[in-house]
């Protein structure tokens, strides 16, 4: 991951997706899914994100 990048996933009754998330240019979180192939940046908007677990220990 890049320097002011972090990992999330995304709260929902679905099986756990991992994100990374950072900010854009006018300040708002970007997310993209965490795969390397993954190169697309998204709003986050209304989407609620949670710390991924292995992130915070």
């Amino acid at each position: 991951m890049a320097e002011g990048e972090q990992l999330w996933r995304i709260d929902w009754p679905g099986n756990p997706v991992l994100v990374v998330t950072k900010s854009g240019p006018d300040g708002k979180a970007l997310y993209r899914l965490a795969d390397p192939r993954c190169k697309t940046w998204n709003k986050v908007g209304d989407m609620r994100l949670v710390p991924w677990p292995d992130a915070t220990s």
